[in-house]
């Protein structure tokens, strides 16, 4: 069973994994600015980024293979 999927708030994200905005950083989706974490879902988030459906399907399965490790 996923960790984190489309529909997992990004705030739930870092509120329950905090490393997960480095590990987002470092793949060039910023998730946390000035101290706010973007208000929305993780499926919105890269959406914005101009990801399409495949690539966050893929994404998210890399995030939670990370998460998993952890």
């Amino acid at each position: 069973m996923p960790i984190v999927s489309r529909e997992t708030s990004v705030e739930k994200l870092i509120d329950n994994h905090p490393m997960a905005a480095a590990w987002l950083a470092q793949k060039g989706i910023v998730c946390v600015r000035c101290g706010e974490v973007f208000r929305g879902t993780l499926g919105e988030l890269m959406a914005g980024k101009h990801f399409r459906p495949e690539q966050i399907d893929a994404f998210l399965g890399w995030l939670n293979d990370y998460l998993a490790e952890k």
